[in-house]
């Protein structure tokens, strides 16, 4: 009987742990997956300030080349 708990408790024991590494792993994965976005949301703001600065000198361009 003696036997029957410890080996009971050792494979709760080794479920918990299992259990833990997974939560472990899914939150190393949400910080990858959060610097991710920050990064290509940085990324989305210089093209989108780029685009506007091209668009800018364009139509300067474009009105300094009219008579």
């Amino acid at each position: 009987m003696l036997k029957l708990l410890i080996i009971i408790n050792l494979l709760l024991l080794s479920g918990q742990v299992v259990l833990s590494f997974g939560r472990a792993t899914q939150g190393s994965e949400l910080g990858r997956l959060q610097n991710q976005a920050q990064t290509l949301a940085a990324q989305n703001q210089r093209l989108r300030e780029a685009i506007y600065s091209s668009s800018s000198l364009s139509h300067i361009w474009t009105l300094a080349q009219k008579p």
